[in-house]
């Protein structure tokens, strides 16, 4: 029979486990943030950091696709719903996701002190704008991607979150390793991450792909035009009724390896 010594014993040792969760959950930088760090790519990649009330303060992209998107384009102040919003019509526009077409694919990686909450609106503000324009895309959670889950494994990573932006920053400076930013939490790395955000001079983007970005808009513009004249509130309801289907049946390919499978689209 249990006695109440070791009742006391047990609750103390469960509050103790309690306790050291809580706090390398704030000391990994989840609980306390000021800035979140949202990444899209669908082909171009682009990161986001906000505020603590989710307005842009810096944006960066991570690729020759995403700084022709955007270039000439200021996204500072924008909530990042309206960011989003922004990003994913220049990717119309450019031609990077093609209205025609039902393989396009979006990745989305969020590190936030409320990651769900704010992984699921943007998840959200993805969906509506995919609906809203009748555009068959997969939406990706980069949590679920079973390549970067081995990856975070195998270097002994806190979470997938943590690893995109370990990532990030080594893509962009040579100046630490692997093992010296993982010691960092969360927090300390998006400053770092912050730092090379503020490097990144839009003025020089538009004189450096300004001219390509028009001319893309351009061969693009009757099929854009073309797509958006022909959305009905009764094309509007038949798309609806296809889409989750549609979602369910191409989301697993993605899923397992994200960079994979949008290798393997450009190639077809």
């Amino acid at each position: 029979m249990v006695n109440r010594k070791q009742i006391f014993t047990i609750v103390s040792i469960i509050v103790f486990v309690v306790l050291v969760g809580v706090g390398v959950y704030f000391y990994e930088g989840v609980g306390m943030r000021n800035s979140h760090y949202i990444k899209l790519d669908l082909g171009p990649s682009v990161e986001f950091l906000t505020d603590s009330d989710n307005i842009i303060n810096t944006v960066y992209p991570c690729n020759e696709d995403a700084k022709i998107v955007i270039a000439g384009e200021n996204f500072k102040d924008l909530d990042i719903k309206e960011a989003i919003n922004k990003f994913l019509l220049l990717c119309v526009k450019t031609g990077y996701i093609d209205v025609t077409k039902s393989d396009n694919a979006v990745q989305i990686s969020v590190s936030s002190g409320f990651t769900q909450v704010l992984e699921n609106k943007i998840y959200a503000t993805c969906n509506k704008f995919f609906q809203d324009n009748e555009i068959y895309a997969v939406i990706a959670e980069s949590d679920a991607d079973l390549a970067l889950f081995r990856q975070k494994k195998e270097k002994h990573v806190m979470s997938i979150e943590k690893l995109v932006i370990i990532n990030s920053i080594l893509e962009k400076t040579n100046e630490y390793n692997f093992e010296q930013l993982n010691k960092k939490n969360e927090s300390e790395l998006i400053d770092l991450l912050e730092d090379l955000h503020a490097m990144n001079n839009n003025d020089i983007l538009l004189e450096q792909y300004g001219s390509q970005k028009n001319n893309l808009i351009e061969e693009n513009s009757d099929k854009f035009n073309a797509h958006l004249s022909a959305i009905t509130n009764e094309s509007k309801r038949e798309f609806n009724s296809k889409y989750d289907k549609y979602k369910k049946k191409e989301t697993n390919k993605y899923e397992s390896d994200f960079a994979k499978a949008l290798e393997e689209k450009k190639q077809n």
